[in-house]
């Protein structure tokens, strides 16, 4: 067995890991009511089969498969969770990120390889599990 001592640290894996929510530090707000939102803020790279509709059909993505509906679904999950990080965790306003930033902002982090910061939904309907983290912010 290893020992590890205070001064010794996870180092910060620039290829990705699956979502672990263990490592995750995990927020719980609460709503109006006895609702609680659990969330993470996550640094992650973007997987290069995620794709907006508009990338499948300039593929060749003609028909509507299942396969197409999860690549565009996954899409969307990443989107709405650049999105989030950019509205609640900078606290920028409408004009200042909206969903086409958001789009844009994904599409370069994915191009370029870079790994982009998101809020990761643990519950509900906006559930989501990046798969390739990079740092657990």
């Amino acid at each position: 067995m290893q020992q590890l001592t205070i001064f010794e640290v996870e180092p910060i894996n620039k290829d990705g890991q699956p979502f672990n929510v263990k490592k995750a530090r995990v927020i719980e707000k609460q709503w109006m009511g006895n609702d609680v939102e659990r969330f993470c803020y996550v640094s992650a790279l973007i997987p290069d089969h995620i794709r907006s509709p508009l990338e499948m059909w300039e593929v060749g993505y003609r028909k509507k498969t299942k396969e197409m509906e999860q690549i565009t679904e996954q899409w969307g999950e990443y989107v709405f969770a650049i999105w989030h990080y950019q509205r609640y965790a900078l606290k920028k306003s409408s004009d200042q990120c909206d969903w086409e930033k958001a789009t844009r902002m994904l599409t370069e982090a994915r191009d370029n390889g870079e790994p982009i910061k998101m809020r990761v939904s643990l519950d509900g309907i906006f559930r989501f599990s990046p798969e390739l983290v990079v740092e657990y912010l």
